[in-house]
């Protein structure tokens, strides 16, 4: 027992207020919080069980591990100016105004040649066409972040924060220097280099919400799976996963933030995170036909709606199990219809209840985002694919009313619209890797193609 942490002998006074950990065990404690000097001395504060948490996911004696954090409440630095951010030099934007001094390429493969108003356009780039698919990053969190890190001397050890890494910066480069008007920079060999950087930095990177949402984008539809490696894809997208399973993505994480193991703004933080791995896993199986195989379903509480960010949360996903179930799971195919049906009411109460500025009209379709063009993208792919089990077969006796082939050409002709309404507004080369998919499932399906479905 190391020195100064003697206990007295004897059953000792019990505090009024007892810590987390003897809270939950009905043990003796001193009072000390978050963790008393007795689990202290004992090495009770490296484990926290079921009771309070639900840290110890598999078995008695392996704890979910929370970021690399032990016990001792994690200690905050303080910013002079916790408001302050990076600002992107992008067109508009006075240089004086975007903290020119700041080390922004300390991080990033030195052999690279990247002006500075290039890289900040393409992070501009990627948050308006491709993180903001399945909501990956959140721009203001990151550039926050991104300067806490930056803006702090060589010689000075950076601040860790849950928004940005370095791992995370060169990984979302190393996809989105595909939007790059210049050919040196969309070059497959420049972009492994910030892959390799990105990997490289794992190794110095303790494991937080930036480390899996930078695995998600070397991983499948992201940078090896938009090269056709579809082996390294398939790892990272695993590690990933795996990785947000160990931290407890997910899980009630109040006790954690009452105990001082976390801020409670982290909670909702750590909810986006579980349902962007989620969501992600849910695309791919669309993609291919597989069962959900990423993140547990568990009852996490719905990403938080901000008026400043396009959240509407809804059961789409739920849609690769009622059409990829395996033969042993669906008897007969008028149990799957009726599911399909039950599925396709969800689907558009859901779109009914859209508020106004989540609804796409003729008055407004020309001046269309891309998150909303992409919300009803999805949907209308989610409608395609429910019904394509049946496209070639006749309605079954439960509900003869439904038209499955008209219901399938019906959403896919919106899709086309919508791709058509996107290719005048931003034109193609912008866009979320997941759209070739939605539009490849439009195009088989317009195409007078009767045969197997997809």
């Amino acid at each position: 027992m190391p020195k100064g942490l003697a206990l007295p002998k004897g059953r000792g006074p019990y505090a009024t207020q007892a810590c987390t950990i003897c809270r939950a065990k009905k043990s003796k404690c001193d009072g000390v919080k978050p963790v008393c000097g007795s689990c202290a001395a004992s090495g009770k504060d490296d484990k926290l069980d079921d009771r309070t948490g639900g840290l110890l996911l598999n078995g008695i004696a392996t704890p979910t591990i929370t970021g690399g954090m032990n016990a001792a409440p994690r200690v905050q630095p303080v910013f002079e100016n916790p408001n302050a951010s990076y600002i992107l030099q992008v067109e508009g934007i006075a240089v004086s105004r975007s903290h020119p001094e700041i080390d922004w390429s300390r991080y990033l493969p030195p052999e690279v040649i990247l002006e500075r108003r290039e890289h900040d356009k393409i992070l501009d780039l990627s948050f308006k066409f491709f993180t903001m698919w399945t909501f990956r990053v959140v721009p203001s969190l990151f550039l926050r972040d991104m300067y806490r890190a930056l803006s702090v001397p060589h010689s000075k050890e950076p601040p860790r924060t849950p928004h940005y890494s370095p791992m995370l910066h060169n990984a979302i480069l190393c996809v989105s220097l595909a939007f790059s008007d210049e050919p040196h920079l969309r070059d497959p060999k420049t972009r492994l280099c910030f892959a390799m950087a990105a990997k490289s930095l794992h190794a110095d990177t303790k494991a937080d919400l930036s480390t899996v949402q930078a695995m998600g984008f070397l991983s499948r539809g992201s940078f090896y799976s938009d090269f056709g490696e579809r082996i390294p894809a398939e790892l990272y997208v695993g590690m990933s996963s795996r990785l947000g399973m160990i931290l407890g993505l997910g899980l009630d994480a109040t006790p954690w933030a009452a105990a001082g193991l976390i801020e409670t703004d982290e909670i909702r933080w750590r909810n986006w995170t579980h349902w962007t791995l989620f969501c992600l896993d849910a695309t791919w199986a669309l993609y291919f036909g597989w069962d959900l195989g990423g993140p547990p379903r568990r009852s996490t509480q719905m990403p938080f709606v901000d008026s400043d960010m396009d959240q509407s949360p809804c059961r789409t996903f739920d849609i690769p199990y009622s059409n990829n179930l395996r033969p042993s799971a669906r008897p007969n195919a008028a149990q799957v219809e009726e599911q399909i049906a039950k599925i396709d009411q969800e689907l558009g109460n859901w779109k009914r209840r859209l508020p106004p500025q989540l609804r796409i009209t003729p008055e407004n379709r020309a001046s269309s985002t891309p998150q909303r063009l992409m919300l009803h993208l999805a949907y209308w792919w989610c409608s395609l694919t429910l019904h394509r089990p049946f496209f070639n077969f006749p309605a079954q006796r439960i509900h003869p009313e439904v038209d499955h082939i008209k219901l399938c050409i019906h959403a896919a002709e919106n899709i086309l619209e919508l791709v058509e309404t996107w290719s005048c507004l931003y034109t193609l080369r912008l866009t979320p890797v997941t759209k070739q998919g939605i539009v490849f499932s439009a195009g088989v399906r317009t195409s007078g193609d009767r045969g197997p479905a997809d």
